[in-house]
């Protein structure tokens, strides 16, 4: 997080910050009959790759439909480099060996479909209730100090005998 210096104009609106994600998505983890544990870990990992491709999937279509984000807690945490708000990096690792062409085209056809997901990056700006209401109560001190001036300026004409120019005071 990065707090904006004191005085200027963002510090009354609010902190910006930033999220970075590394994902590791080495999938079709292989594991052998005798681990159980390594079984388990290994389809929880294909699942959620799964999950994400079908994700980007339907986010490469550009449709208003239903983005099923909540079937994996991988899903769940890319949500904002997803197809939301945030700027996405994608790198796709491939092996030259003939041996792993299959694995090859098919993390191209990944980075393809991941390549059509349009995000609109922005840059959020999260407000303090506190600052914001000291930035309003601010600007009406200000506002009510320019009153009070003008009035002093209307009295001091008035007493040497001038002419007054009356002036609307919005209360």
């Amino acid at each position: 997080e990065k707090s904006p210096k004191e005085g200027s104009s963002k510090a009354a609106e609010g902190k910006t910050s930033a999220k970075l994600n590394l994902v590791d998505l080495a999938g079709s983890e292989r594991y052998h009959d005798g681990d159980n544990k390594q079984s388990k870990e290994s389809t929880s990992i294909n699942q959620s790759l799964s999950t994400l491709a079908n994700v980007i999937s339907a986010l490469a279509q550009n449709k208003k439909t239903f983005i099923p984000y909540r079937n994996s807690s991988l899903t769940k945490l890319l949500k904002d480099a997803l197809g939301g708000s945030a700027s996405t990096l994608m790198f796709a690792n491939i092996n030259p060996c003939d041996r792993n062409a299959p694995e090859t085209v098919s993390t191209l056809r990944y980075a393809s479909r991941a390549k059509k997901i349009k995000n609109k990056p922005k840059v959020q700006i999260y407000i303090d209730p506190k600052n914001a209401m000291l930035a309003k109560l601010q600007e009406e001190i200000d506002r009510l100090r320019q009153q009070l001036i003008s009035r002093d300026r209307t009295i001091e004409g008035l007493k040497k005998g001038g002419a007054v120019v009356y002036q609307d005071f919005k209360a």
